[in-house]
């Protein structure tokens, strides 16, 4: 979905009830203020907007007896924008979108769906992953045979130029079926690196570079 960002255009009635919620006229004291900014509202509305959205597909899936076998990931390609006109907010991190700070490269992900065992809906998994995981996650679980590494082409073809996928499984770590970490190593940037250190106990941030 493109609702999450630029150049948010949602219906008048969903920027209506983020003002009611957060604005400075807000009922609730609480929250009073706390997206006085009109760029921060039309952010806002668009995410509730796009949740809205999520709840029917949803909704849609179990009517058709689809949603037991479906697996649903929401996540985003980088930090939230701190930039002007942007709206966006990766606090508690420092930084945001195209920063090496946390704030840059952090991101919620979701996933969801009936397909996910009962047993483990609810709970969270902490180490590293990049978001080029989840093309070999979903190749491996839809029975593929070549879902990273030499040979991984998206096209189906050994195409000259195009290079090896760089992209884990992660569903046998998410199942808990595999042990360790998807990357102890993993590069976030031509100048960032992660490593793990003490089995996957400390993660640090390698910076070689002005950021």
């Amino acid at each position: 979905s493109h609702q999450a960002h630029t150049p948010f255009q949602n219906p008048d009635h969903y920027l209506n009830k983020i003002a009611s919620l957060c604005g400075n006229s807000s009922s609730n004291e609480q929250f009073r203020g706390q997206c006085s900014i009109l760029e921060r509202q039309r952010y806002l509305a668009s995410i509730m907007q796009f949740d809205d959205n999520v709840g029917r597909l949803v909704a849609s899936l179990k009517r058709r007896g689809m949603y037991e076998n479906t697996l649903i990931l929401i996540l985003t390609d980088n930090g939230g924008p701190i930039g002007q006109g942007t709206g966006g907010n990766a606090f508690p991190l420092r930084g945001g979108k195209a920063s090496s700070w946390e704030g840059g490269f952090r991101i919620p992900s979701c996933l969801s769906g009936g397909y996910i065992p009962g047993n483990l809906r609810g709970t969270e998994y902490n180490k590293a992953v990049a978001i080029s995981d989840w093309y070999a996650t979903f190749c491996q679980i839809a029975g593929g045979t070549k879902c990273s590494g030499p040979g991984a082409d998206p096209t189906g073809e050994l195409v000259p130029g195009i290079i090896p996928v760089e992209s884990v499984a992660l569903w046998p770590f998410l199942m808990g079926t595999s042990v360790g970490s998807p990357h102890p190593v993993l590069h976030l940037s031509p100048s960032v690196l992660l490593k793990e250190f003490d089995g996957g106990a400390r993660l640090f941030k390698i910076i070689t570079a002005v950021t």
